[in-house]
């Protein structure tokens, strides 16, 4: 049971169904409600892309989810504050590369684009089966 109980709540082991338990959202919940958060919007050119593993094991370390192809937000340290901030701003082409490397990599087996073309850098992922 403790086994069970420290690990993150999208963990491939997990039944799905304890993602949804009400004592897991709560945790989650609480746990970002101390992150500052930034809206990223994707510079023309770049697009965001979408694993099927989009957070990372570790949530309290902070990460960056795509919502869409044109934006993302961004979890960080609030660094102690009572009411984190929440700003957003133009993406660096580098942060987009680098959140969709990110996504590549958490994948089990799907990463989603609204372009082919911006799944091109990840055809060689082994995870993704190309």
């Amino acid at each position: 049971m403790d086994d069970v109980l420290t690990r993150p709540p999208n963990d491939p082991i997990l039944p799905s169904q304890i993602a949804l338990d009400p004592q897991t959202i709560e945790r989650v919940f609480f746990q970002l409600a101390r992150h500052s958060v930034e809206i990223l919007d994707a510079p023309v050119g770049t697009a965001f892309v979408l694993g099927d593993t989009p957070f990372p094991p570790d949530l309290g370390s902070g990460f960056t989810l795509p919502i869409s192809s044109g934006l993302a937000l961004r979890w960080s340290s609030a660094d102690g504050e009572m009411l984190p901030d929440w700003t957003r701003r133009l993406a660096t082409p580098t942060e987009v590369a680098e959140t969709n490397r990110v996504q590549a990599d958490n994948a089990a087996c799907v990463l989603i684009a609204q372009a082919e073309a911006d799944l091109l850098p990840f055809k060689s992922c082994p995870n993704l089966g190309a």
